[in-house]
Parts: structure tokens; sequence; C-alpha cells
């Protein structure tokens, strides 16, 4: 079996810190794995700061009380989390989680990202998919596509055989499988920037000779046999 990669949300993050059962088969597993050498776990360094104002949403500004949390189990997974994201001076503890800094490749590859997303959101909701449970239509956050943005650059450091984007959140695994299945011609078509004459069109310098490239993977943790499918696989 080949080392896989993995980079998490936020989404997935907070589910298991603060106890979801749905994916604590999937990320118990993932954290073995990572402590046996068989798997790289990454987070992005912007989603450390966005895990802690998510758990202090739920607990002190929730008012679904099937999301709510107390302040107990805020602070229990607070500091959790900042244990695990944390490396002591001496290395005592083995590193689970490897930072991500957000770089100029991966601003780059928002360009990438964001228009296709949002067209592709903009068809779900008209057929009314990818709605929330009042009927509210869901939305991924500026994170959200970053993340995918970053995983461009991962899946071609690592390949889209060994590396995927581990989340919970609905909208980002239906955007990162519409992502997958466009032909590169339809990935630049977008990138193409209108010209003086309006019939006419032309891609910036910097996007004509656009290597080939592949969105990336992205894995339900709530669907353990996806993940274990994926972590089998040579």
């Amino acid at each position: 079996m080949t080392k896989k990669f993995f980079l998490l949300d936020t989404n997935v993050i907070v589910d298991f810190y603060t106890g979801d059962p749905r994916i604590k088969k999937v990320f118990t597993e993932l954290r073995k794995g990572g402590q046996r050498g068989e798997y790289l776990i990454f987070i992005p360094n912007f989603c450390i700061g966005e895990v802690f104002s998510v758990l202090a949403s739920k607990c002190y500004y929730e008012e679904r009380v099937n999301e709510k949390i107390t302040e107990d189990k805020f602070k229990k997974a607070k500091w959790d989390f900042i244990d695990d994201v944390s490396r002591d001076d001496e290395y005592k503890r083995l590193q689970l989680y490897y930072h991500v800094e957000l770089n100029r490749y991966h601003l780059f590859n928002a360009h990438l990202v964001y228009q296709p997303a949002w067209e592709f959101l903009k068809k779900e909701h008209a057929a009314r998919r990818l709605l929330k449970k009042d009927g509210n239509k869901k939305f991924p956050s500026t994170f959200d596509l970053l993340v995918i943005a970053q995983g461009i650059e991962m899946t071609n450091l690592y390949s889209d055989r060994d590396f995927a984007i581990l989340t919970s959140d609905e909208a980002i695994l239906a955007i990162c499988e519409h992502l997958q299945n466009l032909k590169h011609a339809d990935k630049v078509s977008f990138l193409k920037r209108q010209g003086s004459d309006k019939n006419t069109w032309s891609a910036p310098e910097f996007f004509q000779n656009l290597r080939s490239f592949k969105y990336p993977k992205s894995i339900n943790a709530k669907d353990y046999n996806s993940f274990n499918q994926f972590c089998k696989q040579k």
C-alpha cells in the first residue's frame, strides 16, 4: 500500500472534535494511519483559525438544538485540537497534522475554482438540489474554495491516486465531483478575457500555455467504504 495524503477542511475537523459519530470510524482510522506513517494529514493554516471560530459560534450563538454544544464541550474540543496541532519543542509527541501555508500558487489556482464552482452551484440550486433541511441553499465559504485551490497543487505534487480532500461538507463534495468531470477545454474556457472586439476573446498570457491539470478528489468522511477503498488502492 502506497502512502496516502489527505487535506482536511474545517467542517470535518469540527465534526470530529465535537464528537460527531458519523465520521468517527473514518477519522479514527485516519489518525491511526497517520501515527503508523501510512498517511500524511495536512491542515490549511487558515482552517486552524476557522476551527476556533466555528467551535465558539456553536457554543455561544448556535440556535439549532442539535448543532449547539455546551461550554464544557467547546473547551474540551478547543484544547484537544490545540494539543493535536501543536508539537512540543522536545519532539516528545508525534506530529499528527502538518500545516499547509497559503501561497501564490494556491491563489492562482483559486481562479480555476471560483467561477466553475459558482456556475455549478447556480444550476444545482435552480434544480432544488444542495439545499439545507429548512430549504435554504447550501453555499461553500471562501475558505472552502481555497481548500480546493490548495488541493489542485497537492494533486499535482502527490497524484490523484494518492491525494484527496477529506470533508464532511456536502457542497465541497459536490463541487469537487463536478470539477473533476470537466474536460480541459472547459476548465480553461472561463479564463478567456474579452478583447477590444466584443465578438473576439483572448486568453491572458499567463494562461495561454496552462498545463493540463487535475482538480482534487474528495472523500466523504461519513463514508468509510469510500475512504477504505481509496486507502487500499496502489
